[in-house]
């Protein structure tokens, strides 16, 4: 498992740029002991002291806020080769919670040793242009949650979604299965269950995707990216292969009809 989180990590390095074999050699150096976490558990807590990076090796993540009423914001959906906390060189405690959405696994990246890298210029680059993508994906994420609507904002979030997974090679095809639950979505683009669900049932309706039991099938996914209107250029420090759409889609009709809640 060691093994697979330094051809993990090295590999979202080397997107950004070279790496000699002493650099990779130093990245193999960092990771250490892995852990397994249940779906619903928390890998470190909002206040918690800051003690090491940790890597996500396998399953579904999340940072998230929770609010006084119990209620939960999704910050970010982390995906395997993700670091947990992009932050490298706080020592301040964790403002934000990460917890599993999925079972998987997580390995740990000791801090000081990291600093050491920054002595290196290809890996200190690396990292600055990972924390660079981050800022990106929170950037959008903000528009989305401000001023889209209820179709849209699920419609870029799965589709942004689709294109990390196939970046790095965690899937192919016209089909991909998130292993994500109703609750994870609506608290991830800030919408009641009920509105979310009217979404879905649309979307479903028209063939992009369909629920089963804990997870969401996307059965075309060609057909979903289309329906973003246009190349999420956020995306461009992490994809470069892609093909923009020439012209914007025209915007998706308002979803009137009330529509029940779908079971999962």
């Amino acid at each position: 498992m060691l093994t697979e989180a330094a051809r993990l990590l090295t590999g979202r390095l080397e997107r950004l740029g070279t790496l000699s074999v002493a650099d990779k050699q130093a990245v193999q150096s960092l990771v250490q002991h892995p852990a397994v976490h249940e779906a619903r558990t928390d890998v470190f807590c909002d206040g918690d002291q800051r003690r090491e990076l940790h890597l996500v090796l396998s399953g579904f993540f999340c940072r998230y806020k929770l609010l006084a009423d119990g209620s939960r914001q999704i910050l970010a959906i982390l995906l395997p080769g993700d670091l947990c906390d992009p932050n490298l060189f706080s020592n301040a405690p964790y403002d934000f919670s990460v917890g599993a959405l999925a079972r998987g696994c997580t390995a740990a990246l000791s801090r000081p040793p990291l600093h050491e890298l920054f002595r290196r210029p290809a890996l200190a680059r690396a990292f600055s242009l990972t924390r660079h993508f981050d800022d990106a994906l929170s950037r959008e994420w903000l528009v989305n949650l401000g001023r889209r609507g209820t179709e849209q904002r699920l419609v870029r979030l799965l589709s942004e979604l689709t294109w990390r997974l196939e970046a790095f090679g965690l899937s192919t095809g016209n089909k991909i299965t998130l292993p994500l639950v109703q609750a994870d979505l609506a608290d991830s683009i800030g919408v009641t269950h009920v509105h979310l669900c009217r979404t879905l049932k649309q979307l479903q309706s028209e063939g992009l995707l369909r629920t089963e039991r804990g997870r969401i099938v996307i059965s075309d996914v060609a057909g979903l990216r289309k329906a973003v209107g246009v190349w999420p250029s956020y995306l461009a420090g992490l994809i470069s292969v892609a093909t923009p759409l020439q012209e914007p889609v025209a915007p998706r009709r308002q979803l009137e009809a009330f529509v029940e809640p779908l079971a999962i």
